[in-house]
């Protein structure tokens, strides 16, 4: 896929927008608690404290007030791991030029590592362990979650496992695209004739509508290190809204959130697979960096899983 848009090939088609649910309003700036969103609504914020950021060089006035980017951070438990506290502690630094908002469960105690900063406190059925991914997949595909950032014209998902290697940030910013994360890579077995030739075939053969883990090649927007603009977003929550409860009802992977925003919105921009991963990598590092020509990215996801921790501390500081 190429910078004007996503093709789709028939496999989420998309629906036509749909009216906008009753969702809960933003939390109040004393940090109280809203009460919780009437049955017919989805779960969505409980509080949310705005403490200011510091200001950096893309943040920016719109109409008098928004910011051209802000680092959100989801943390949904109270005590990290080594690694994630190592995580945070650096990207905070290597991010410390933009606002960054911590995202956590209401009620849960934040890690000392997030002390000051701005807090935007969800329902512990949007973050949290009591519907884990299920959870975090409805709040990345709800409205109501962008409504929260509104005042941005983007934001950068950034969890814990991840690691910034230099500020880019406000140059990607500057690149105008809708959506952009890591692509999921394509093994060099399947850029053979024959191999593709079995894709297309194995696609044809599916039954309409269903994923296959082929789709995904060279699509761009993994999740876990991301850069969302808010008003796109927006919009496709109502415009895909039929689409997104399709995905929240099947609990495949293939389902998750990052994969409905790689896939579905017809009128993203979106970079190609080489550019992203000049933003960040996330699955098959060595052959990612490969294609690279050896230039680290942004950032990368995932770093400390065990199948890629050998890797990365090549190029992660101890």
């Amino acid at each position: 896929n190429g910078a004007g848009g996503s093709p789709h090939g028939g496999i989420c088609p998309a629906f036509p927008a749909a009216p906008r649910p009753p969702y809960a309003r933003r939390g109040p700036p004393n940090g109280t608690a809203l009460p919780r969103p009437l049955p017919v609504a989805p779960p969505h914020l409980a509080a949310v404290d705005p403490l200011p950021g510091p200001p950096g060089p893309t943040t920016r006035k719109r109409n008098g007030m928004g910011t051209k980017v802000k680092v959100v951070i989801p943390i949904h438990r109270e005590t990290l791991t080594p690694h994630e506290r190592r995580s945070l502690r650096h990207n905070l630094e290597q991010l410390r030029r933009y606002p960054v908002a911590i995202l956590c469960p209401e009620g849960m105690p934040l890690p000392a590592e997030a002390a000051g900063l701005e807090t935007v406190r969800v329902s512990d059925e949007w973050l949290g362990p009591r519907n884990g991914i299920a959870g975090y997949n409805r709040m990345m595909l709800s409205r109501a979650f962008y409504d929260l950032f509104a005042d941005c014209e983007y934001i950068l998902i950034c969890q814990p496992d991840v690691w910034i290697f230099r500020d880019e940030l406000e140059m990607w910013c500057g690149r105008g695209y809708d959506c952009v994360g890591a692509p999921w890579p394509r093994k060099p077995l399947y850029e053979r004739p024959w191999s593709r030739l079995w894709l297309r075939l194995r696609r044809r053969l599916a039954s309409s509508g269903r994923i296959l883990r082929s789709d995904l090649f060279d699509r761009v927007g993994n999740g876990g290190l991301s850069l969302r603009r808010v008003e796109s977003f927006r919009r496709a929550c109502d415009r895909y809204q039929a689409t997104a409860e399709r995905f929240l009802a099947d609990p495949h992977p293939l389902y998750n959130e990052d994969v409905f925003w790689a896939l579905v919105p017809a009128e993203f921009r979106y970079p190609a697979a080489d550019e992203a991963r000049r933003f960040a990598i996330d699955l098959k590092p060595e052959l990612a960096l490969q294609r690279n020509g050896g230039a680290l990215p942004f950032g990368c996801h995932g770093w400390f899983r065990p199948e890629r921790l050998a890797f990365w501390s090549r190029y992660i500081p101890n």
